[in-house]
């Protein structure tokens, strides 16, 4: 049997048993009081059970406020000695949390969200946090005494995520000498760079540390030493072993990023916003000191308004003062020069993932010169360098290729924007690809697909991802049905192009048309086809919607 339809059969299994869920209750369950009793999957490997739960967590997802009630001994007849994974949330009664300290006694990864006081749900199942691994606490209020009862009871915790909690420098002052930890994220909390200095101080050992003020927090502890370091090469800095690094680069953290490098020479992964305002083209030179660097990623910003969009808000002083100032501002085709070839020039052999979003004269073939391991190349609302006709660029080895196309022609005579026939010669040299993104641009036609894919096969593309793409449905179903059979009705010529493509992702203005024919197309034909659709998402679309937006005001 081909792989793709035993999947098909697991999954098929696994809604089957957690839908019948009220017969697997009349066996002695705990589902009354918190007693430990036998349960039917207390048998079934690891793996099963934990499939089990998650199947059971898709199928009726995590129950809400108006019917937990009901769901809760159903929840629990998938909690066996053998999860390793669990997700507690703000509904769960004390029983159920009783029935998790005494099942879960191999637990690795925890995470509860939108709790009020992560204290008083750790207390309870106490007997589960000697194993953690990951704790997850997303949405929630971490206090000192929390943070402290975390380095206590939590001996083999790796990774801990406070993304979006209510937690502060002071609360994070008890999170000292935890030697196990590796993984901490303290993105979009109230930590400020005086708490993040606490943290690497006490815990030199961290690889990763989420937060933009990383390199601020640096620069505090260390710029004293640097500046000796500078006159006296003798002096020793401080080593640090972060791994990953994400900042916002401004006329601020330019001047400081030297320390960072100097202090952290065992970075691997940067992201960086660009801010096109204040930052030299050359910012980013010190990264090319980095002897270990693997991943890339660059997002040009800026909150200017250009004149143009002025005209909508009034006009005479503070029109003519940002006219002026956009006169000002750096020329950003010198940014790709000044701060980002440097980088892959020297390393450009080691870097397997690179992305760049709203950079100027982007120049492809140089790219191609250096990076000769890329495996992932994401590149959106550039403006490149021109290239000759006839050349043709060439990624033997991409797995993921995210591309998207602002539709203009930059602020330098020397770029311009991505053509429709160069996009179809940067799809035709990549054989392997995994997964593609290709976000919205009017190039983006049904011809230009069909043409791509009629000419070339992608064997191994089990995602497909159309961000605001103008193709009609005919073009989805065309890839869902063209890779299952070689008498498609989806519109295509019967060539099995995509044979493993299992994912198809469509959003924006034509979501309605695509996900309702393509939906139609997987009932009909019985596919095993994840298909994502919506119209409008504020994470993963308004966001990038906005930037785009900032760059057209500052171009115009």
């Amino acid at each position: 049997m081909a792989p793709i339809k035993l999947h098909s059969l697991y999954n098929l299994c696994l809604r089957e048993i957690v839908n019948n869920a009220e017969l697997w209750l009349q066996y002695p369950y705990p589902y009354d009081d918190c007693s430990q009793r036998p349960s039917p999957f207390d048998s079934l490997p690891t793996g099963l059970a934990q499939d089990l739960l998650e199947s059971y967590e898709r199928v009726h997802g995590l129950p809400s406020l108006s019917k937990y009630w009901q769901e809760q001994a159903r929840w629990r007849l998938f909690i066996t000695s053998k999860i390793k994974k669990i997700i507690i949330t703000e509904f769960m009664d004390k029983k159920t949390l009783l029935h998790v300290a005494n099942c879960c006694h191999n637990l690795k990864h925890l995470e509860i969200r939108n709790v009020e006081e992560t204290l008083q749900y750790l207390k309870i199942i106490t007997p589960c946090l000697p194993t953690l691994i990951l704790l997850d606490l997303h949405m929630s209020t971490v206090s000192n005494s929390a943070l402290k009862f975390i380095r206590d009871h939590c001996t083999t915790l790796k990774i801990l995520r406070l993304k979006s909690c209510y937690v502060t420098d002071k609360a994070i002052k008890s999170l000292k000498r935890v030697s196990s930890l590796l993984e901490v994220d303290l993105s979009e909390t109230e930590v400020t760079h005086s708490g993040l200095a606490q943290v690497l101080k006490h815990n030199p050992q961290i690889q990763v540390l989420h937060h933009l003020d990383v390199v601020k927090a640096l620069n505090k502890m260390h710029d004293k030493q640097w500046r000796k370091y500078r006159l006296i090469k003798n002096i020793t800095l401080p080593r640090y072993q972060l791994r990953e690094l994400g900042f916002n680069c401004n006329e601020e953290t330019q001047a400081t990023l030297p320390v960072t490098v100097a202090t952290c020479p065992f970075l691997e992964r940067v992201s960086v916003e660009f801010d096109i305002r204040t930052a030299t083209p050359s910012a980013l030179a010190p990264l090319s000191t980095l002897n270990h660097l693997t991943e890339l990623h660059v997002l040009c910003v800026s909150s200017f308004i250009g004149p143009a969009a002025n005209e909508a808000h009034g006009s005479g002083a503070n029109n003519e003062a940002s006219a002026m100032a956009s006169r000002r501002l750096p020329p950003r085709a010198t940014i790709f020069a000044g701060s980002i070839y440097p980088t892959i020039r020297v390393h450009g052999k080691h870097i397997t993932a690179l992305t760049l979003e709203g950079v100027s004269g982007v120049d492809l073939p140089l790219l191609e010169k250096a990076c000769v391991s890329l495996l992932s190349l994401g590149l959106y609302y550039n403006t490149y360098t021109k290239i000759s006709e006839d050349y043709s660029l060439t990624f033997p080895q991409l797995r993921r290729l995210a591309f998207g196309s602002g539709g203009g022609s930059g602020i330098d005579l020397n770029c311009e924007d991505f053509t429709a026939a160069g996009l179809e010669k940067l799809l035709s040299s990549v054989k392997s690809l995994e997964e593609l993104s290709l976000s919205g641009s009017p190039l983006y036609s049904d011809a230009l697909f069909l043409r791509v894919f009629a000419a070339n096969s992608f064997p191994n593309l089990r995602r497909l991802e159309l961000e605001h793409c103008n193709v009609s449905q005919q073009v989805v179903e065309w890839f869902l049905g063209g890779n299952r059979n070689n008498n498609s009705s989806g519109g295509g010529n019967g060539h099995n192009q995509c044979r493993s493509l299992s994912e198809v992702s469509v959003c924006g203005h034509w979501v309605h048309e695509q996900a309702g024919a393509a939906l139609s197309f997987i009932l009909r034909e019985k596919l095993d086809v994840r298909l994502e659709a919506y119209v409008y998402s504020f994470a993963k679309v308004k966001k990038r919607t906005v930037r785009f937006k900032q760059y057209v005001n500052f171009i115009g």
